[in-house]
């Protein structure tokens, strides 16, 4: 038996349709984009009408961001990083709201990526979440699931045909020209690599991370297919390990998130004291902490917030202050 695989190494219909209602990425999320009073449910003549929201629409802040996230309990995890005798010694990493010391030595193991003995991708903490049901969509975002699904393969088939013939500069701003006509799914488009591009979603506010190869579709076989899917993956760790290894070297702090996404947090000596300062501070709760390294540290985002609430360790913080 043969398999026809679109070699977007995109988010196709599964994936956005969970970037849809239940996964939030480094850039704004749905939490803060709904965070204001929900729509007048009056109807005609002053009277009461059914609200038609989902559920997760009628909440707002943490509450919302819990509904939509697939981490539902704590994000609590001991790790132990190997020191390393040698390695890249600038810069600072961060993973489930550990500090890493360095240096720092990249391994890969089949799909896994490692860090100083400590798998960093795929996250430890989703790995062992429960895999559950996506809530109903509505229709106007099934909609937008199917529009963004057709406008991906039309994408990586203007990606594989166009390098024919056209410099990779050119075919991506025609990429980008493609997904920004439909204003109504995407609110924009930046290239993050050669063959990556962040795409923020009108309906959840997320970044979806489209890959693209410059072969076009084939038909393979289960076994050729894994084998693949294997291979994407490493490659997918080295552009990741290449880009980390940009930040480190200029001094900056990479990031792992429990959800599963990666990025540039800015130099530590900046947001460390004022983590360690919030976590200090006597008398909060652990939600209000949670939002005041949100607002204050966390660049608006929830994740980051909740990784550090939960894991902790003044002695991992207070060591590169």
């Amino acid at each position: 038996m043969k398999i026809k695989i679109l070699h977007v190494e995109l988010i196709l219909v599964c994936l956005f349709f969970a970037g849809t209602v239940c996964r939030e990425a480094f850039a704004q999320g749905t939490s803060d984009k709904k965070s204001e009073a929900g729509p007048d449910v009056r109807g005609q003549n002053g009277k009461e009408a059914k609200d038609a929201r989902l559920p997760w629409e009628k909440e707002t802040g943490l509450k919302q961001h819990m509904m939509l996230t697939r981490i539902k309990g704590s994000r609590k995890i001991d790790i132990h990083p190997v020191k390393q005798a040698e390695g890249i010694t600038t810069g600072l990493v961060i993973a489930y709201g550990h500090v890493i010391s360095p240096p720092y030595k990249f391994e890969y193991q089949g799909k896994k990526l490692f860090v100083n003995g400590v798998q960093v991708r795929p996250s430890l903490v989703l790995e062992r979440e429960p895999r559950q049901l996506l809530p109903l969509l509505t229709r106007g975002q099934a909609e937008a699931t199917f529009k963004g699904t057709q406008i991906q393969r039309a994408a990586q088939e203007l990606y594989s045909s166009g390098l024919k013939t056209k410099p990779l500069k050119e075919v991506q701003a025609e990429i980008v020209a493609l997904v920004m006509k439909s204003t109504d799914v995407f609110l924009r488009a930046e290239w993050i690599s050669d063959r990556a591009l962040n795409a923020k979603e009108v309906v959840s506010g997320a970044v979806s991370e489209m890959r693209f190869s410059a072969d076009p579709p084939v038909e393979l076989t289960p076994k050729e297919s894994q084998r693949r899917e294997e291979e994407n993956a490493r490659w997918e760790n080295e552009e990741l390990t290449s880009r980390m290894r940009r930040v480190l070297g200029a001094g900056h702090c990479w990031i792992f998130l429990s959800q599963g996404t990666a990025g540039d947090q800015g130099e530590f000596g900046i947001f460390g004291p004022k983590v360690n300062q919030i976590m200090a501070e006597l008398g909060l709760t652990r939600e209000q902490r949670i939002e005041k390294i949100k607002a204050e540290v966390g660049r608006g985002r929830y994740e980051f917030a909740l990784d550090v609430v939960d894991n902790y360790d003044p002695a991992e913080w207070k060591l590169k202050e």
